[in-house]
């Protein structure tokens, strides 16, 4: 678009303009599509330079569509408390849905995904042949997507081995999920109850699959105990006892980078995520990618002293 015929940047908008626009508050409605707008063109001058002024359009309504549809539906799970302006997660939004969208037309599929209805999704989940595949592969891009954008706002790294969790491992789980048990959740999906098209009835639910599915992993990595103790005693009084875990304890120690160390010694104070990020001077997302990196590291030093022991035991 020229720039003489550029949208003015629009008023920055925070939860109570959008919770009033979701209730059809007319000067807050004009205010979010203003910023809509403004993002999209972003997004679009961005993404689309080699697209015909065609393509263009077709994009730029379908994803005004995907954006709107429900009563924002899928904007509306926008919060303060992300660590992202709502302006910036138009973007982010757009630029996943778009790069979906441009994955699955260069697979030359043989419905665009706007075109599905629910009788299609009810067919394919029945087994017609003609749409279980399309439908699969609809599920895994657009999922996969929306995972990796879920990702970013949690404040993880892009790539999947610094990660509490892989978006390719939750994408593929969660496809999983809603074609299994008879696809109930896909069956649900009404367009009269506001979410127009498939896409956006799949952002919404994933969305919040996907934020619950990070806070559980980091909740398992909360639990994780670190097991210094020997995996069986050999008998001794407890003087003998304290000797060996100490023993095993420098052993570990000796084994491990300072850096880990240091990581292992505010764990073992039992520090939360934030405050053991604001000790090593990182966000509490890499404190969860060190400590999962560091108990993997731990276990296996551990299950080597196990052998060890027990070898020594046997001689």
């Amino acid at each position: 678009m020229p720039s003489s015929l550029r949208r003015p940047q629009p008023r920055s908008i925070d939860e109570s303009t959008l919770h009033a626009a979701r209730a059809h508050d007319v000067e807050a409605i004009g205010l979010v599509v203003e910023a809509i707008g403004t993002a999209l063109d972003r997004v679009l001058d961005d993404r689309l330079q080699r697209c015909s002024p065609t393509e263009r359009h077709h994009y730029e309504c379908t994803a005004l569509a995907y954006l709107t549809d429900g009563r924002l539906a899928v904007l509306g799970e926008w919060s303060s408390s992300m660590p992202v302006s709502f302006e910036q997660y138009v973007v982010d939004v757009t630029c996943a849905w778009l790069d979906g969208m441009v994955e699955l037309a260069q697979r030359s599929p043989a419905l665009r995904p706007e075109d599905w209805t629910p009788s299609m999704v009810t067919a394919a989940l029945d087994g017609r042949r003609a749409l279980v595949r399309e439908l699969a592969e609809l599920l895994v891009v657009h999922l996969r997507h929306v995972a990796r954008l879920t990702l970013r706002w949690a404040g993880s790294a892009p790539d999947a081995s610094n990660v509490v969790v892989s978006a390719e491992d939750m994408a593929q789980d969660y496809a999983a999920v809603l074609l299994g048990r008879g696809g109930t959740t896909l069956r649900r999906w009404d367009p009269g109850l506001g979410r127009r098209t498939l896409p956006s009835y799949l952002s919404l639910i994933a969305q919040r699959y996907f934020w619950q599915r990070i806070k559980q992993e980091r909740k398992r990595l909360d639990r994780e105990v670190l097991v210094l103790e020997p995996a069986a005693s050999v008998g001794g009084d407890e003087l003998q006892q304290a000797l060996r875990r100490e023993q095993r304890m420098r052993t570990l120690c000796s084994r491990l980078e300072a850096e880990e160390r240091r990581l292992l010694d505010l764990l073992l104070q039992g520090v939360s995520a934030e405050q053991g990020g604001l000790e090593l001077g990182i966000n509490p997302n890499a404190f969860y990618q060190r400590k999962r990196r560091l108990m993997a590291r731990i276990k296996a030093i551990v299950a080597a002293l196990d052998d060890q022991e027990k070898n020594d035991g046997e001689t």
